[in-house]
């Protein structure tokens, strides 16, 4: 099931971006829960090679006292590459919106997200970049709550 934001449709028929529905004007600290989707088509010049996708788990970590407000890692399998590390974390903070640096071992790249309400986060990151002579196009979204069930900092 994809996030709640893509059903969300005007009367118009024009869709709502989270960015839109942002209002926080501070992050809950503590523990937030969540589903990453990651999608990766790899070519060589305009030839597409290889798309894969996967769902995974994320797990965040939101202190306002830390160097980087938002921390966090995912872990998926893809039939492709096998298992898949995401580490993201955000150190440009502007309520509601945050943003910083999304990584794996193939991708070095940014993210934006939005607290849409102070305990729930919303991100994403697109583009493409070169690996090992290919071009490596990505996109992801996550969506992440405060998880009482988790602690707090």
């Amino acid at each position: 099931m994809r996030a709640w934001w893509t059903s969300l449709m005007l009367l118009a028929g024009c869709t709502v971006h989270p960015s839109q529905l942002a209002t926080a004007d501070h992050a809950v600290p503590g523990a937030y829960s969540g589903t990453m989707f990651l999608q990766l088509r790899a070519g060589l010049g305009p030839v597409p090679l290889v798309r894969d996708s996967c769902e995974a788990d994320l797990e965040l970590w939101v202190d306002p006292g830390a160097d980087h407000l938002v921390e966090g890692i995912a872990r998926c399998e893809m039939e492709s590459t096998g298992r898949v590390k995401v580490e993201l974390w955000a150190d440009e903070v502007a309520m509601p919106e945050v943003g910083g640096e999304f990584e794996s071992e193939a991708l070095d790249a940014s993210w934006q997200g939005w607290f849409l309400v102070p305990d729930h986060l919303y991100g994403e990151a697109k583009g493409k970049q070169p690996h090992q002579g290919l071009t490596l196009r990505y996109e992801a979204t996550f969506d992440a709550l405060w998880d009482m069930d988790l602690g707090t900092l």
